[in-house]
């Protein structure tokens, strides 16, 4: 028996993969800005932000495509 993938877990994680990748853009557009205009003290930490902001966007995503996975496989 085969059961619709794109019910609504599949639904809640494509919204959650569109609005870490639209928030994560944003934050990543406001950080480069900030290093653009800022002293070299903010830009430091701006760029430990980025980096950071990097590797959530990388985890989120896997984790996420890591549950798609799974539930397609079982589902």
């Amino acid at each position: 028996m085969k059961i619709d993938t794109t019910g609504s877990i599949g639904s809640i994680i494509t919204v959650f993969l569109i609005l870490i990748n639209v928030g994560g853009t944003a934050r990543a557009s406001v950080l480069i800005l900030g290093m653009m205009m800022n002293e070299e003290t903010e830009v430091n930490e701006n760029k430990k932000k980025l980096r950071n902001l990097i590797i959530f966007l990388v985890l989120a995503n896997t984790i996420t495509g890591l549950a798609r996975t799974v539930l397609s496989y079982y589902v």
